[in-house]
């Protein structure tokens, strides 16, 4: 992905290359043990989705959180990526308030992930 081939409505635009990698982990329990050999030494975010509309479901994508964060500390991985948490559906009736998703997720990972200054990206997906 170039520069020159993003618009931008503010400031000036210049011949800046960015390189991105995408890699997306997912699966069922059976999966999640692997998860840790996708990350990069230069991981700079790991970002991690959960449904605020679904809180059944919101310990367990805790839990899936809390094994991809210790992967990641196992095997001396990513000493400085940052965690981006993404609250989906968050107008959704019945939607948890993201500040429970933050807590339920702190808990999850205490004592692997620093959650100081771990914000919350609320997000409701339109199509």
């Amino acid at each position: 992905l170039t520069r020159k081939h993003v618009r931008s409505s503010v400031g000036e635009e210049t011949n800046v290359t960015v390189d991105l990698e995408l890699t997306e982990v997912g699966g069922g329990e059976q999966i999640r043990p692997f998860w840790g050999h996708y990350v990069a030494q230069d991981l700079a975010v790991l970002v991690f989705f959960a449904d605020a509309a679904d809180f059944d479901r919101l310990e367990e994508a805790a839990e899936a959180l809390a094994e991809v964060c210790r992967a990641v500390v196992a095997q001396a991985k990513a000493p400085k990526a940052r965690l981006l948490l993404v609250a989906m559906n968050t107008s959704a009736a019945g939607a948890e308030p993201s500040s429970d998703i933050h807590e339920v997720m702190r808990r999850a990972t205490e004592g692997v992930v620093a959650f100081d200054g771990v914000r919350i990206l609320e997000a409701d997906l339109v199509g």
